[in-house]
């Protein structure tokens, strides 16, 4: 499909229909982003109104929760290290005290 814009022919883009099977297959923004490389602000509003199937939005619920444990492991561990730095500076300071 061809559209006229003063003048200049612009060509409908074909890896919108791609962004939606894909969709449709249950991937992610960030999935359909990265093989397709369209920002996810447009894959938005591309596909935004789209109703998933079951299988595809229990896809994306399980991939969004296994990467929000992954992030808070992440943090946790990151905390502890931080905590035990503390700790082990607070007992340094202490010992020059005696």
């Amino acid at each position: 499909m061809q559209y006229k814009d003063e003048g200049k022919s612009l060509i409908m883009r074909t890896d919108k229909h791609t962004a939606l099977k894909l969709r449709l297959q249950g991937m992610s923004y960030l999935e359909i982003q990265r093989a397709l490389n369209i920002p996810k602000s447009t894959l938005s509003s591309w596909l935004s109104r789209v109703v998933l199937s079951p299988y595809a939005a229990e896809r994306i619920q399980k991939r969004a929760a296994a990467c929000s444990r992954a992030g808070l492991l992440r943090r946790n561990k990151n905390q502890s290290e931080l905590a035990l730095k503390r700790k082990l500076h607070r007992m340094s300071e202490a010992a020059k005290e005696i």
